[in-house]
């Protein structure tokens, strides 16, 4: 089990490193947070219990690559705040989508286009 986790964390890892174009524009922080709640919990999930800290930190590491940034040791502080903000941004499209739709939902579709992400 510990060797498909390790595989499924390296598969999920570089998920957008290997599908993103290399001439992509970063993502603003607060347009990346719920696309990728919207693009790796909603629908993928469907009860605030059924994913784990190795999801949000997967989505973390996905989040660092999406706004540009490069994650470092000593970057413990953005680090915290970036789980607490993925974590409350899955639960919300988890556990309650009308409360998601009507204060986060983003048009992923138009961030895709205007990130040059594909």
């Amino acid at each position: 089990m510990k060797h498909s986790n390790a595989l499924l964390f390296f598969t999920k890892k570089t998920m957008y490193h290997l599908q993103c174009n290399p001439d992509r524009k970063p993502m603003n922080l607060f347009d990346a947070v719920p696309f990728i709640a919207q693009m790796e919990f909603e629908g993928r999930f469907f009860e605030v219990d059924d994913y784990s800290l190795f999801e949000i930190h997967t989505a973390v590491r996905d989040l660092y690559f999406l706004i540009g940034e490069e994650y470092k040791e000593s970057d413990k502080k953005n680090w915290k705040i970036y789980v607490r903000m993925i974590h409350n941004a899955a639960d919300l499209v988890v556990g309650d989508v009308q409360e998601y739709n009507k204060y986060c939902r983003v048009d992923t579709e138009q961030l895709i286009k205007d990130h040059n992400l594909y």
